[in-house]
C-alpha cells in the first residue's frame, strides 16, 4: 500500500508544479503567443525522447567510467554528475529545441528571441517532470516517505526551474542565430548558449555531488540555480523592453494613439480584457486578445523585414496582418470600450 501511495504522490508532486511553471512560462510571452502544437511538441520532446536518449548514452558512457573509477566513488559521482549528465542531457534536449525552433521559423511564428527561449524552457520543463518523478519515487525505496517528501520539495520547489534555465539559455541563443543576418553570430552564438547551459548544469550537479563531503556545497547548487535564473530574468526583461519598442515604433503609422497605448501597456490591456470578461462581453474580450496578438505580430514582422532586407514572403505577411489589424480595429471601435 505504501508503494501505491508513493507512486501517486510522485505523480502529483512532479505534475502539479510542472503545470504551474508551464503556465508561468506561457505567460511570459506577453505580446504574441506561440502555437499550442509547437509548445506541446517542445514539452513532449523533453518529457520522453530527450530522457530516453540521455539514459541510453549515459549507460554507454558509464561502462568505461565505472571501470576506471571503481575504487573512487566520489570521483565516479563527480564525472557522472558534472561531465556526462550536462553533456548528454543538454544535447538530447537541444535536439528537440533545434527541431521546434526550426519548425517555428519555417512556419513564420518565430518572431523574437523570447519565443525561442520559451520553447527551450518548455523542453527543459518536460525533461524535469519525468526526471523528478523517477527521483521522487525511487527515493521511497531508499529512505522511505520522509526522504521522498524531502526530495520532492528540493527538486520541484527549490530547484524546480533548473532544467528550464539550462535549456532556455540554448533556446534563446539558437533563436538569436535564426533571426540575425550576421554569419559569424549564426555560427558562434548557439554553441555559446549550449555551453552556458551546460556550465550552470554542471555547477548545479557539482554542489549536489559534494554534499556527501561538505553540506555547505549546497550553496554552490543554489548559486547555479538562482544565479542563473536571475540572469534569465534580466534577459527576459530586456526582451520585453525591446518588443515594446518595436511595437511602439512600427505601429505608430498603423493604429491610433489610444490603441497604440493599449498595445504597449500590458496592465492597461489586461484591465480592459477583465472588464469585458466581467461584463460578459466575450466578443470584446476575444477582440482585445486578437488585436494585441495581431498588432504585435505585425510589428515583429516589420522589424524582421528591416533585419532581413527585401523579402517577398515577409512583405506579403505584413500586408495580411495590416489588413487583419484594421478589421479588428473597426470591430473594437464598434464595441462598448469608451476608454480606448
Amino acid at each position: 500500500m505504501i508503494y501505491v501511495f508513493g507512486f501517486l504522490f510522485s505523480v502529483l508532486a512532479a505534475f502539479i508544479p510542472a503545470l504551474v511553471y508551464g503556465w508561468f512560462i506561457y505567460w511570459l510571452d506577453r505580446h504574441e503567443k506561440e502555437p499550442w502544437w509547437l509548445l506541446t511538441l517542445a514539452f513532449g520532446w523533453g518529457m520522453v525522447p530527450a530522457v530516453v536518449l540521455a539514459i541510453i548514452v549515459q549507460i554507454i558512457l558509464d561502462v568505461p567510467t565505472a571501470r576506471l573509477l571503481v575504487d573512487n566513488p566520489l570521483a565516479y559521482d563527480l564525472v557522472g554528475g558534472t561531465l556526462w549528465a550536462p553533456l548528454t542531457e543538454e544535447v538530447t534536449k537541444g535536439i528537440g529545441v533545434a527541431l521546434v525552433i526550426w519548425l517555428a521559423y519555417r512556419y513564420g511564428t518565430l518572431d523574437s528571441t523570447l519565443d525561442s527561449l520559451i520553447y527551450g524552457a518548455l523542453v527543459g520543463l518536460g525533461f524535469a517532470l519525468t526526471e523528478d518523478f523517477f527521483y521522487i519515487f525511487g527515493t521511497l525505496f531508499d529512505t522511505g516517505v520522509a526522504g521522498m517528501v524531502s526530495v520532492a520539495f528540493l527538486r520541484t520547489i527549490v530547484f524546480g526551474l533548473s532544467h528550464t534555465l539550462f535549456t532556455g539559455l540554448f533556446g534563446f541563443a539558437l533563436g538569436y542565430a535564426f533571426l540575425t543576418r550576421s554569419v559569424w553570430q549564426k555560427i558562434l552564438v548557439p554553441p555559446l548558449g549550449l555551453g552556458l547551459g551546460m556550465f550552470f548544469h554542471s555547477l548545479h550537479n557539482l554542489g549536489a555531488s559534494l554534499a556527501q563531503v561538505n553540506c555547505l556545497s549546497i550553496f554552490v547548487t543554489l548559486f547555479a540555480n538562482w544565479g542563473g535564473l536571475l540572469l534569465m530574468a534580466v534577459i527576459i526583461v530586456l526582451i520585453w523592453r525591446q518588443e515594446k519598442n518595436w511595437i511602439a515604433s512600427h505601429l505608430l503609422d498603423e493604429v491610433g494613439m489610444d490603441t497604440l497605448s493599449l498595445l504597449t501597456r500590458w496592465p492597461t490591456w489586461q484591465k480592459q480584457r477583465w472588464q469585458a470578461l466581467l461584463k460578459g462581453d466575450f466578443k470584446s474580450y476575444r477582440t482585445l486578445g486578437l488585436i494585441r496578438q495581431t498588432g504585435a505580430t505585425l510589428a515583429f514582422k516589420k522589424q524582421q523585414l528591416i533585419t532581413a532586407g527585401a523579402n517577398a514572403t515577409l512583405e506579403a505577411k505584413i500586408a495580411q496582418y495590416r489588413q487583419e489589424l484594421a478589421i479588428l480595429g473597426v470591430a473594437l471601435s464598434a464595441g462598448d470600450h469608451r476608454e480606448i
